[in-house]
Order: C-alpha cells, then structure tokens, then sequence
C-alpha cells in the first residue's frame, strides 16, 4: 500500500468539481509526475485539502492540512435530553425517553442546540443511543445532522448537499474492539442480535465525516427516525428498494444511566 497518498475534499458536486480548469490541472500535474516522471513540484503538494461548509455563510476551500483525522480535534460528547428535546455538553440526572412510530416514514425524534460561540466540526461524528423496540425484534435506525439558523431555519449547503448521515440495524451492533475507535464504531455484522421485549440495549452509529461551521447562535439538529428522511437518489430507483424491519414504536432512553450522546469533532483553529 502506497504511503504517498493526497486528498482533496470539494464543497460541490463530482463532475463539477472535475470538469473546473484549475482542478483539471491539479489532476494532471499528479499524473504528470507519476506516470511521466515530469517534476513539476507535485511533491510539495499539501497532503491534505479540505473544504469547510458554512450554509449562510461562506465555505472555506482547499485548506491546506497536514494529515487528516485532525490531530487538533478534541471529541466532545452531546448528550441527548428526550424531555427537553435538547442536546447539552452535560448529561441530566433526569431519566426520560421519547417514542416514534417505526413503520409509518412519518415518525421521528429531533433534538437540538444552540451553540454559544463560533465552533468548527470537523472530523468523524458517532451517535451512541440507547434503544428499545415496542413492537419487532428489530429496529433499523437512521439519523442526520443538519445545520439552523437561531430561529430553526435549515441552512441547507449548496448541490444538494445533506448534511452528515448515518444508519444501522440494531440486531448487527456487535463491534469490534480491535477495530472500533473512540470515533469510529466498527460494526462486524457476523451475526444478528435480535431484541426482546422491553430490552433496552446501547447502539454505537457511525456518521459520516463532516467540515462545517456554526456561527454564535446557530443550531446543530440531530433527527432519528425510522426511515431516511431525507432520501438519496438511489432511494427513488427502481432497481433499489430500502426495507426495514421496522414496526410498532421506537423508544429512546436519556439521562442517568441511560448515556445517550452525539460526539462531535470540535476542531481548533490552525495557526501554523
């Protein structure tokens, strides 16, 4: 495996950002000098290049990085509040749950919060919830991320870009400790786990990665459900079908011993 890697991550869409002049010309300086052996500075390249959403704002584009997780970014967990509908850096003592209805593509449970001063997110996000179906003997969950305003206006990113995702079937939660970081669950899905009635078990989810900024007074919203509520293209194919194994309710658990909780890559400015 190659140890001379680059990667560049874009704020548009694919064939956009391939058909762009200047990025056409990065990709042929890297061919140039690999399969043609032209030194053309390709080498001095930064090894990293990242794109920051900002919905309402401005993106910031082609930051230049040195490795990529982000040796700055510091894991901070949000805990989920089901009574408040909140997310706080502070689990509450208080225990309460907030129920769905599975199967209807209708049902869903949305917690948020303000933030209190600039923040960045970037870097891998990972949902820990704690779970029971009323109803099945398995729940297929699905969850988003998305960005508001301070009145709860969904700032929406540009090309149709959704915001960070993630979804899981719980009988396949298993992990694997070997695998399985502090930010990143590893999911071995060797074997089903199916629940019980009134079983109340925790589910690690994986989120895709995200760059974003939230201004002082903007919301980070967390949605669970039971569906993709905001479906790909690949959801409206014919040849692709999504089925769950959802029915009845779900049920999520918060505070106390009931841990549920959202971490967030909180990144550090860099001033190097």
């Amino acid at each position: 495996m190659s140890k001379e890697k680059w990667l560049r991550v874009h704020n548009t869409a694919e064939w956009l950002d391939y058909y762009t002049p200047g990025n056409k010309e990065d990709l042929r300086r890297f061919f140039d000098y690999y399969l043609k052996g032209v030194m053309n500075g390709w080498e001095e390249t930064p090894r990293v290049r990242l794109s920051i959403l900002d919905p309402g704002g401005k993106d910031i584009v082609n930051r230049p990085e040195k490795k990529w997780p982000l040796d700055r970014t510091t894991y901070q967990q949000l805990f989920l509040d089901a009574g408040t509908g909140t997310l706080s850096p502070k689990l509450t003592k208080k225990e309460s749950l907030v129920r769905y209805r599975a199967d209807d593509e209708k049902g869903q449970a949305t917690l948020t919060i303000h933030f209190d001063k600039d923040i960045e997110l970037t870097g891998f996000m990972k949902l820990h919830l704690w779970v029971e179906a009323d109803g099945a003997n398995d729940m297929d969950l699905f969850v988003f991320v998305q960005k508001l305003d301070a009145q709860g206006k969904l700032l929406k990113p540009s090309f149709n870009n959704r915001g960070p995702d993630g979804r899981l079937r719980v009988s396949h939660r298993q992990l694997d400790p070997n695998r399985s970081t502090q930010w990143f669950p590893y999911h071995t899905h060797i074997s089903e786990e199916l629940l019980s009635p009134g079983q109340i078990i925790p589910v690690d989810i994986a989120i895709r990665p995200i760059g974003m900024f939230w201004h002082t007074g903007q919301q980070l919203s967390l949605t669970i459900a039971g569906y993709n509520p905001v479906p790909s293209h690949l959801d409206y194919s014919p040849s692709f079908k999504l089925t769950t194994r959802n029915a009845g309710w779900h049920i999520i658990h918060t505070g106390e011993q009931y841990d549920s909780h959202l971490l967030i890559p909180v990144t550090s400015v860099n001033t190097t």
